[in-house]
Order: structure tokens, then C-alpha cells, then sequence
């Protein structure tokens, strides 16, 4: 239960670093809110259309297969975007927004699989007893890592 906790803590702080920096960057570069706008409401969107998708497929190839197959696909879309960027090297500040957005709209793709896949785990992890335990320490963990990525966000950027 603690690792999970604090995975979801850590994962919730680098969230909220990601989209106060993602939203001054494009902000910056295009000089206009359309791009920002796009990347923080695809979350919800890619959520109300793929939801359910990702619920049958945590079902059927198992939750903690599902959730380290999507983890994994988040981490590799860091590596995979920057060796793009240095391959194709931006031509203007609309590459370099393009870029950013493509990694926002990537990590927002396998949210679904994500949150899904830590509630069946969840399920795993602590008994039927410990599980409102569970779920509370997780929603405190979303809310606090979110809250505590911006603040750091905001002193870096401010640095």
C-alpha cells in the first residue's frame, strides 16, 4: 500500500510540474491560449471516450499488466519526443509547440489506462477492510501531489 501511495504521489507531483511548465511554454511560443487549452481539456476527453476501453482491457490482460505496459509508454514518450526533436529540429517556435503538445496529448492518451488500472489494483493490494483506507490515502495523494507540483513549478519557472 505504500509504494502505491507514493507512486501516485510522486506521479501527481510531476503532473502538476508538467502542466504549469507545459502551459507557460506554449503559452510563450505561440503566444496565444488554443494550444494550452488543447492539451489540459484532451485529458478529459480522451477520459469520457476511452474510459471504458481502458476498463475491458484492464479486465482482460490484467490490472497490473495494464499498468505497467501504460506507465512504461508514458515514460518512453520523453525519450522518444526528444530524439524527434533532435532528429527534425525545430524550424520555429510552432515545432517546439507542436512537439510539447504531441508529449501533453501522449500522456493524456494513457491516463485512462492509468486510473483504471490502479483501482483494479487496488483492489489486490489491501483487504476489503483496508480498502477505504486505500482509496482515501490515494485521493490524498493525487490532490497533494498535484498542489505540490505547481508550487514547485512556480518557484523553477520563477528561478
Amino acid at each position: 500500500m505504500f509504494w502505491l501511495v507514493t507512486a501516485e504521489l510522486l506521479l501527481n507531483v510531476a503532473r502538476g510540474i508538467l502542466n504549469l511548465a507545459l502551459g507557460l511554454f506554449l503559452y510563450r511560443t505561440t503566444g496565444e491560449l488554443w494550444a494550452f487549452a488543447l492539451a489540459f481539456t484532451s485529458e478529459f476527453a480522451f477520459a469520457l471516450v476511452i474510459q471504458g476501453f481502458a476498463g475491458a482491457v484492464a479486465d482482460r490482460f490484467q490490472a497490473r499488466n495494464v499498468l505497467a505496459w501504460a506507465s512504461g509508454i508514458s515514460a518512453l514518450l520523453f525519450p522518444v519526443i526528444l530524439g524527434i526533436a533532435l532528429l527534425y529540429p525545430a524550424g520555429g517556435f510552432d515545432d517546439s509547440a507542436a512537439y510539447a503538445l504531441g508529449l501533453s496529448l501522449g500522456l493524456n492518451l494513457t491516463r485512462p489506462f492509468i486510473r483504471t488500472a490502479v483501482f483494479a489494483v487496488s483492489h489486490q493490494v489491501v483487504s476489503e477492510r483496508g480498502y477505504e483506507r486505500l482509496n482515501s490515502r490515494l485521493a490524498i495523494a493525487l490532490q497533494v501531489g498535484q498542489l505540490v507540483g505547481m508550487g514547485l513549478a512556480g518557484v523553477l519557472l520563477e528561478t
